[in-house]
């Protein structure tokens, strides 16, 4: 969605990049084709794939049980949890904290997922709100007016780290997930093509090479 970082993102120069943007540019390079990023509203990620907008999706794609009928995924290639994010100057410090708060969450993602598999959590909540992206809910965050959001812990950490921001992550996290890259129910071909070339990107350490510079390590 153009606004997840570390994963995909438009930076201060207005270019898009990211760990899956070098990923995917790699792949579509030792495939022979072009490479074109596309920004899509997430909500609407299911029909651009298939009406031919964009030939798959790859920004932080979190597997789910949902998912698995719509989509014809790849295997894992990083694994992610969703985690509860407040600011670290507030009075909630733990999940039990949380009981009568306002939490926001960005929609139709693993986010909403991950709530609804922690049934006490989400009955004592007072309020969830969804927003269209993470900039949002992040904003909303900062100046009090969320209580705590969900967010996928690749996204948090990243946050923290480049910019600082009085936020810390609550320690007990609500689901372990796995990123995965969307295609086509009906292109098989073009997945099994794909995970191809990222176990040779693998072997020869180019995917190492890209996770060393977004993440600091392998």
């Amino acid at each position: 969605d153009g606004n997840f970082p570390p994963l995909a993102f438009i930076n201060e120069n207005k270019e898009l990049t990211g760990f899956d943007i070098e990923l995917a540019q790699e792949v579509a390079k030792r495939l022979g084709v072009k490479f074109r990023a596309v920004v899509i509203d997430w909500d609407d990620k299911e029909e651009v794939l298939n009406n031919g907008t964009v030939d798959c999706i790859w920004d932080g794609f979190s597997i789910t049980d949902k998912r698995k009928n719509q989509y014809e995924f790849s295997f894992p290639y990083l694994a992610n949890e969703q985690v509860i994010l407040v600011r670290s100057s507030g009075t909630v410090k733990t999940i039990n904290d949380l009981s009568g708060r306002v939490v926001g969450y960005r929609s139709t993602s693993s986010s909403r997922d991950a709530i609804e598999k922690n049934p006490s959590f989400m009955n004592a909540l007072g309020d969830m709100i969804a927003y269209k992206d993470n900039k949002s809910v992040l904003a909303d965050l900062k100046v009090g007016l969320l209580d705590a959001i969900v967010i996928d812990s690749i996204v948090a950490d990243y946050y923290i780290a480049q910019t600082g921001e009085p936020l810390a992550v609550i320690s007990t996290s609500l689901s372990a997930e796995e990123y995965c890259v969307g295609f086509r129910k009906t292109e098989p071909e073009l997945r099994a093509e794909v995970e191809k070339i990222l176990k040779e990107m693998y072997v020869d350490g180019t995917l190492a090479s890209i996770s060393k510079k977004w993440f600091g390590k392998d």
